[in-house]
């Protein structure tokens, strides 16, 4: 019954397990409006270097 919680977002509990900080960053908007972009996970304290690289993104 857990399984089918989360294969729709297997990696985003993955980084919550493991208390990595992660983010969700989207880049462009297709025509229908939906949005297309990267999942970032970092290692454990870097979240000022995923914050600046989703910046640069």
């Amino acid at each position: 019954m857990w399984f089918a919680a989360i294969a729709p977002v297997p990696f985003m509990q993955l980084a919550n397990i493991t208390g990595r900080p992660a983010m969700s960053v989207p880049l462009y908007w297709t025509a229908d409006g939906l949005p297309l972009g990267v999942q970032l996970v970092g290692a454990p304290g870097t979240e000022g270097r995923m914050l600046g690289l989703a910046t640069q993104l």
